[in-house]
């Protein structure tokens, strides 16, 4: 039985979605029209919005528009995976925010120039307003969100970054080795980890790692394994340590998906197993 449904406004035309979220009784959305290609345009239509959860009502909502400067002045379009997040954790006006991403074109005078990036608004979740924003990464890199002590986590390729409160600063630190997704664990002792995989290997790093704007730091263990770009974590033996199960990616569906805004996706084939399950130990 549907309990309620909403449809995107009629100038999107056929909308495609980013990954909703959900929080306070609220249900988040950002949304593009479909089949347009950030690579391949002048500008997409992109809006986003907050629904309640009850019976789908508009609690507020927004049509994206990117800032003047450092872009070339067009949304060009949105991120699918990982394109909203909520969190009470989230350390914006007292833990009612969420979080919206889209991607711009920035200008000659980035850092490479004229590049495709994606961009982070973070938002209070009762108002709409924009607490914070700014760059991260280049198109399609964006990979998971979550909260710990130190702030909100995003993980994209190659980098961590953390959200502390501050309007307009994060801390961005960069690994050697090509992460693609991380999370917090508990490790033995109780020590706060971050375990982060990449295409061809899974690292662990001290959780102090988050707030240190470090550039390739060494990792505190690795495991190499065809195939550790996505992975969960639990505590499977109930003894206080989580564990890492390391899955396969399914190339074939991210490529599905990226046809939703006008894109394709490749990479390595590495359903060559089910997966593997790793322990966290005292060196």
């Amino acid at each position: 039985m549907i309990k309620w449904e909403w449809a995107a406004p009629a100038e999107i035309g056929t909308p495609a979605f980013a990954d909703l979220s959900a929080s306070e009784g609220k249900v988040y959305a950002q949304y593009q029209t479909r089949g347009l290609n950030p690579g391949n345009t002048a500008g997409v239509p992109v809006g986003g919005v907050a629904l309640d959860g009850t019976d789908g009502s508009v609690t507020w909502s927004f049509t994206q528009k990117a800032p003047a400067t450092g872009t070339t002045g067009a949304v060009l379009g949105i991120p699918l995976r990982a394109g909203t997040f909520a969190a009470p954790g989230i350390p914006y006006a007292d833990g009612h925010a969420v979080v919206f991403t889209y991607v711009i074109r920035g200008d000659s005078t980035q850092l490479p120039p004229n590049q495709l990036a994606n961009m982070v608004q973070i938002r209070d979740s009762r108002t709409g307003a924009v607490l914070h924003e700014s760059q991260a990464g280049g198109y399609a890199t964006l990979s998971n969100w979550y909260t710990a002590p130190e702030g909100l986590i995003g993980t994209s390729l190659v980098a961590l970054r953390t959200y502390s409160g501050d309007p307009a600063a994060y801390q961005q630190v960069l690994t050697l080795g090509e992460i693609r997704s991380s999370a917090l664990v508990t490790g033995p002792d109780g020590r706060r980890l971050v375990v982060a995989g990449g295409e061809t290997f899974s690292s662990v790093y001290d959780a102090s790692l988050l707030a240190s704007g470090a550039r390739y730091p060494a990792s505190a263990a690795s495991y190499n394994a065809l195939g550790a770009r996505e992975f969960l974590t639990a505590d499977l033996e109930g003894d206080g340590r989580e564990e890492v199960v390391l899955l396969n990616w399914d190339g074939y569906g991210a490529d599905r998906s990226a046809e939703l805004v006008g894109n394709s996706v490749s990479g390595s084939y590495t359903a060559i197993r089910s997966m593997i399950t790793l322990t966290i130990d005292k060196a």
